[in-house]
Parts: C-alpha cells; sequence; structure tokens
C-alpha cells in the first residue's frame, strides 16, 4: 500500500466505487470515499487523534462567544 508494496490491484476498488456512486440514489452521495479496509481503519485512528488534539483546545475555544 506504502513504498514498494505494490497493495491490492486498482480494479478491486471498483465494488466499492459503484457502491458509493450508487449511493446517490437512496442517501447523500459521499464527499469523500475511503477503499479497504487498512485505509479505513488508518483514517479511523488519524481522526481520533485529530479529534484528541481539538479537544485539548477546548477552553480557549469557549472563552470567546458564539
Amino acid at each position: 500500500m506504502w513504498g514498494d508494496e505494490a497493495g491490492p490491484a486498482p480494479e478491486t476498488a471498483a465494488e466499492a466505487v459503484l457502491a458509493a456512486a450508487d449511493a446517490g440514489a437512496t442517501a447523500e452521495v459521499p464527499h469523500r470515499v475511503v477503499i479497504g479496509s487498512a485505509s479505513y481503519d488508518m483514517l479511523l485512528d488519524l481522526e481520533a487523534a485529530r479529534l484528541e488534539r481539538l479537544r485539548t483546545q477546548e477552553a480557549v475555544s469557549r472563552l470567546a462567544p458564539g
């Protein structure tokens, strides 16, 4: 997936891409599509870290009204 690793063949993403496109028929079309289990898990970890950093700033953020 990264570096010298070839990762999965690109055509294996076709089903996920088509499912995301078809989602527009019954729900809101996603703004982003994460392809692959490893990529999804990596994104969850990154987002959790980002949210934790945001929480450390809560007290400063709440000093201003609104």
